[in-house]
């Protein structure tokens, strides 16, 4: 479920890949929001982000995220109808019953 771009100071707070509560990937040509979110709950992770493009980040909480729909531009390498946040902000899912609902699960997709 599409929840919105966050600042990057709500990614660097809530979802560090650094620390040890994150997971991190990128990939330079498949990277969707599909492919981001099966990663994540591969890996027991509520919440998928996606930066820059290709960037994907992985963590169980983003309790003070402020959500919006602006300055999420960057197209996903894996599919250009699909914005993965950008440098400074990113596109974040909430992944709930993730495997019955594979294909049912609808995700966002507007170059607003």
């Amino acid at each position: 479920v599409y929840k919105g771009c966050v600042y990057n100071y709500y990614i660097n707070r809530e979802m560090d890949h650094r620390s040890a509560k994150g997971r991190e990937y990128i990939d330079t040509v498949g990277m969707t929001p599909q492919t981001c979110s099966q990663y994540c709950f591969e890996h027991n992770y509520r919440y998928a982000g996606l930066s820059q493009g290709n960037k994907c980040l992985c963590h169980n909480t983003c309790s003070g995220c402020s959500y919006s729909d602006r300055y999420c531009d960057v197209k996903c390498v894996g599919n250009s109808s699909f914005m993965c946040g950008r440098s400074d902000r990113m596109s974040v899912y909430e992944i709930k019953n993730y495997r019955q609902n594979w294909g049912q699960i609808k995700f966002w997709s507007s170059a607003k």
